[in-house]
């Protein structure tokens, strides 16, 4: 394994293209994300190893590389987040999908090779929040109504007509536009949550696995406090809301709710995907071409999935699992 891990230090994108398209969760964006699915049933190590490792480098480095030093003080400035563990992230991501031994196989390989003080790869900026690029929620429009009128607004536009091409290309536009409504309306709700509920502010700090693991030094404490809705929200305004492996632990930590899978929308991803991404083009070249039929299935699985999170939202202690997954 030493070789690999060595050259996907130097290179990560290198050995994780060479897993298998199932393998990711996403096909666009960085961070590299592992697909849970495909993780839990895979039987070769070396992919499991790969991926995981993959996961790792994509996210935290060696300090050295982008971490200021302090030598009078004894050890590295984590100005940026951190230190991680890898220890604590590597179980607390993967411990319900991959075996504990394996785990701890590769976590002493990265303590072996930095420690246990990881600094983030992208840590310069991150939960820096932007006014110009956030988005405002108010309780005189509910964020449900913005998806509804957004859905019904898309609706719209399939009524106009033109020549054949035409149509099918303004119906392709509808299919990926759906998904732009969906990730603003789970962005959305998060931003109101942080905004309107204390609770949801100080589960995020306690609970989520990018923030409860930050060490803050003593006289930096009474800031971090003032700034940690603002802090939160910069994150959230950087996170790709399409990404559900990054979805799912922002509405879990910080709602408190069991939130449902978004298993039942990776085919319409992937379509968004090849519409968005490959100009209408499948991977294997031939065009996408988006019926009215799985407009409609789309339409219904966000709206769907939307009315469920908002009633587990009406009652915190209402059970997901009496509901189908999405």
């Amino acid at each position: 394994m030493g070789g690999v891990k060595d050259m996907l230090f130097d290179s990560p994108e290198r050995d994780i293209e060479n897993l298998p398209r199932e393998a990711h969760a996403e096909l666009e964006g960085h961070p590299f994300e592992v697909n849970d699915q495909w993780l839990k049933d895979c039987e070769d190590e070396d992919d499991i190893r790969t991926a995981i490792n993959g996961w790792w480098y994509s996210r935290y480095c060696d300090p050295a590389q982008s971490t200021p030093y302090a030598g009078r003080e004894g050890g590295y400035l984590f100005i940026h987040g951190g230190p991680f563990d890898p220890s604590d992230l590597l179980h607390d991501r993967f411990g319900d999908l991959v075996e504990h031994e394996l785990i701890e196989d590769i976590v002493g390989d990265l303590i072996a090779e930095v420690g246990d003080q990881w600094a983030p790869v992208h840590g310069v900026g991150e939960d820096w929040y932007d006014d110009e690029f956030g988005v405002i929620v108010d309780r005189q429009t509910p964020v449900m109504a913005r998806l509804t009128d957004r859905l019904a607004s898309l609706r719209s536009v399939l009524a106009l007509k033109g020549d054949p091409a035409a149509e099918q290309l303004v119906r392709n536009m509808v299919y990926a536009s759906a998904f732009s409504a969906f990730e603003t309306y789970l962005w959305e709700t998060m931003v109101f949550w942080v905004d309107n509920d204390s609770t949801v502010v100080r589960n995020i700090l306690t609970k989520h696995a990018k923030l409860k693991v930050a060490t803050v030094k003593w006289q930096d404490v009474f800031a971090k406090v003032e700034s940690a809705k603002d802090d939160i929200k910069g994150l959230l305004q950087r996170t790709v809301w399409h990404r559900w492996d990054e979805v799912r632990p922002w509405l879990i930590s910080g709602l408190d709710i069991k939130v449902p899978e978004f298993t039942g929308f990776r085919e319409a991803l992937l379509a968004r995907h090849d519409i968005v991404h490959r100009s209408g083009m499948a991977l294997d070249g031939t065009p996408v071409n988006i019926t009215l039929e799985r407009i409609d299935e789309l339409f219904e699985k966000i709206e769907a999935y939307a009315r469920l999170l908002e009633e587990l939202l009406d009652g915190r202690d209402t059970d997901a699992d009496r509901f189908p997954d999405m």
